[in-house]
């Protein structure tokens, strides 16, 4: 189970009795720092949670800590008790000590050094302060407020350049999402996610799933069981300053074929200076883009300014044109009124 210095999964996983499907295996294969999954009900999150669990206790070192976070206790101790089942049933010789009324464990890793685990819950939001970590597993990280993954869970991880295992099915547009976008854009090496429907577990009966289809509204099924992000406002975008803090109402581009560059934080479209160029409707999603071409203009796509001054002289220009069309109608008219009047028609009969 130890290959030179480090833990070989694999190894640990088939003494373990633990045959992961192709979508857990991707998490577990990870060497990200962060590593986000955005799954669907039933999916297997919650094993996966404990068998990372089990990997962390087990890694050859001298001494680490981890903590298995949820957003109740009951929650983080479903995984704490899954954890602890797997080393009685496999690793019995190295647990130390097992301390179920505080969730605590300690065991004798593959070196011969000491790893503990504690569970934690997040509602209890003082028992999150204190000691650095090496390691962190979060359960349903999508229903933990900001707050708590950024000021306390984040915190305890900096120290000692811990790594963080965050698994959820989404529960809208929130900072799990924001935290999962991150690790798709790829502009970050440290951190990496998945999405992974529940259909993805070869496991569960696909029929059985169809039938909750049907049954449930259609934002209810991709959400908790297509493991998508239904509803709320998009979250900022630290890369391009998404959203607009100016209102556009469309898009000009150079008169080439070039295509539209796109932010790496968000896939929204960005001026030639990285920023922004995509307005938020009234829900506070991204709002949708046309574009239009402007002629004439070089130098790649246009600024939020130039846009705006080139929307901004097409107006007056519309409004020039319609004004000169109104006067030459009106032009067009007065003659007509004259020729009326030359030729001694008044409209009565003679």
């Amino acid at each position: 189970m130890i290959e030179g210095h480090s833990l070989s999964k694999p190894a640990l996983f088939r003494a373990l009795g633990y045959r992961p499907h192709p979508g857990q295996m991707l998490v577990h294969r990870s060497q990200a720092r962060i590593r986000v999954l955005a799954c669907g009900v039933r999916w297997g999150k919650s094993v996966c949670a404990a068998m990372e669990s089990v990997a962390f206790l087990m890694e050859p070192c001298e001494e680490s800590k981890g903590w298995v976070v949820a957003p109740t206790y009951d929650l983080s101790q479903r995984v704490f008790d899954r954890v602890h089942m797997c080393l009685v049933e496999r690793l019995k010789h190295r647990i130390e000590l097992a301390d179920e009324r505080e969730l605590r464990l300690v065991v004798r890793n593959l070196s011969g050094g000491t790893s503990e685990l504690r569970a934690k819950s997040a509602d209890n939001k003082v028992s999150l302060l204190g000691e650095g970590l090496e390691w962190l597993v979060v359960d349903e990280a999508a229903k933990l407020p900001r707050t708590v993954w950024e000021n306390h869970l984040t915190a305890r991880l900096v120290d000692k350049k811990g790594r963080a295992l965050l698994l959820s099915t989404p529960a809208g547009a929130n900072w799990f999402e924001g935290l999962y976008r991150r690790g798709q854009a790829g502009r970050d090496p440290e951190v990496e996610s998945w999405q992974s429907p529940s259909w993805s577990n070869p496991l569960l009966d696909r029929e059985t799933i169809e039938a909750e289809r049907r049954r449930l509204p259609q934002d209810a099924f991709d959400q908790e069981y297509g493991a998508m992000f239904i509803g709320g406002s998009d979250p900022p975008c630290d890369v391009c300053g998404w959203p607009l803090a100016q209102y556009l109402t469309g898009i000009i581009l150079t008169g080439s074929t070039k295509p539209v560059d796109c932010c790496t934080g968000c896939g929204g479209w960005i001026d030639k200076n990285g920023r922004t160029i995509v307005p938020q409707d009234k829900h506070g999603r991204r709002g949708y883009m046309k574009a239009l071409m402007f002629v004439g203009h070089e130098g790649g796509l246009l600024t939020i300014e130039d846009c705006n001054q080139a929307a901004r002289k097409k107006e007056e220009a519309d409004q020039a044109a319609r004004a000169q069309a109104e006067t030459a109608e009106g032009g067009k008219r007065a003659a007509s009124g004259k020729d009326w009047r030359a030729s001694g028609d008044t409209g009565r009969d003679a």
